[in-house]
């Protein structure tokens, strides 16, 4: 969390600012109902077919392992408890995980 996060959080806190949500629409409301449409609309405007926005957790999660973050680390920041499931999200390269068992056989035959 940066510091400036940190300082915002602290402040709603300290003038009792006591909502259910942090970023809310104008009603107070959990807001991801309409970012959820919009970035629907701008799917379908772009014309990319069989795309769920639910798409981009699998991304980030492939993102993620392909640059080095372990699957443990991807899974924590997922909020994922069982492992098997960050595996689905993560869709892991075969020619990367090729790439990494060549290099371990590689250093046990020096």
């Amino acid at each position: 969390m940066s510091n400036r996060v940190h300082h915002v959080l602290k402040r709603r806190s300290e003038h009792k600012v006591h909502q259910k949500w942090i970023f809310t629409d104008k009603s107070g409301n959990n807001p991801r109902k309409h970012s959820t449409i919009a970035i629907r609309r701008a799917i379908e405007n772009a014309g990319i077919e069989d795309f769920r926005v639910h798409d981009f957790r699998h991304t980030c999660a492939s993102r993620l392992v392909q640059n080095g973050m372990t699957v443990q680390e991807t899974a924590h920041i997922l909020g994922h408890t069982n492992i098997a499931t960050t595996m689905r999200y993560a869709h892991l390269e075969q020619n990367k995980v090729a790439e990494k068992m060549k290099a371990v056989i590689d250093r046990f035959n020096d």
